[in-house]
């Protein structure tokens, strides 16, 4: 599991004289946290609360090590390659260690929003933590997620059906109370190659 956690709190706003917090905290879980330099998380944190757009958050970034391949993807649900073989680890020590961790050390039982997000393998992990434990989470942001992570090779009678975030979202009844944001960049994919109304 992961060996390196960031965590970032904006303090102009975040607290009054007393101590006390003036408004309600925000909490966001990051996946990938190692990557926060090359995301220019600091730079464009510090632009949004200039301008006023963002209310006060803790960013919790996680960093992953070696063994990402295995402890991202879809809980219990390895792709066909094995890879993913460890996520279910992965999302009990975030539901179990982490946000209870979090919660005991700020001392604040329950964020006005609790989202959790990431990119690539990361987001499709975030998406999946998410999705199964909507009573820990209220939000879920994903960019250019790894939502081809299949169950079948493409050369051994792949079809659509076949994409493991794809087929688990189909068979859920009813909808997680979540709200979502999904977002692909410019030079990502550009076309719906296989018609689904997804580009991925």
């Amino acid at each position: 599991m992961p060996q390196e956690i960031s965590a970032a709190r904006e303090e102009d706003g975040a607290e009054n004289e007393d101590g006390g917090v003036a408004e309600p905290l925000n909490l966001l879980l990051l996946n990938d946290g190692q990557e926060l330099e090359n995301l220019k998380l600091a730079d464009t944190l510090e632009n949004l609360y200039d301008r006023n757009c963002i209310k006060p958050v803790l960013i919790v970034a996680i960093h992953a090590g070696d063994e990402r391949i295995q402890e991202y993807g879809i809980a219990g649900k390895p792709d066909f390659k094995k890879r993913g073989a460890k996520a279910n680890l992965y999302t009990r020590f975030i539901t179990e260690e982490l946000l209870p961790f979090i919660h005991e050390h700020t001392g604040i039982d329950d964020f006005d929003t609790t989202a959790f997000a990431g990119f690539s393998l990361g987001g499709l992990t975030a998406m999946d933590i998410a999705w199964n434990n909507p009573t820990l989470f209220d939000k879920v942001g994903v960019f250019s997620a790894s939502f081809w992570w299949r169950g079948k090779d493409l050369t051994k009678g792949y079809t659509n059906d076949d994409r493991i975030m794809h087929s688990m979202l189909k068979s859920t009844t009813g909808k997680p109370d979540l709200k979502f944001w999904l977002q692909t960049g410019t030079k990502d994919e550009t076309a719906d190659r296989n018609n689904n109304g997804i580009i991925d």
